[in-house]
């Protein structure tokens, strides 16, 4: 799903797309990867930053789906 709309912030943010996404090959893409649990933001970083801290929610994720 992509918005351009909607979401409050985005603009100062100086989000120009977001991207909800479940599949990993496309959120490894991006630029920025926000991670949720229980609805609260928990991570907010690059892929690469994030699963290069072998602690990180996005990098057991990534991990236990292979």
């Amino acid at each position: 799903m992509k918005w351009s709309t909607g979401w409050p912030g985005m603009a100062q943010a100086g989000l120009e797309e977001a991207v909800l996404d479940h599949l990993v090959s496309s959120i490894l893409k991006a630029e920025q990867v926000l991670v949720f649990s229980s609805g609260i933001l928990v991570e907010c970083d690059s892929a690469v930053n994030l699963l290069a801290q072998e602690d990180s929610l996005f990098s057991v994720l990534v991990r236990t789906h292979k």
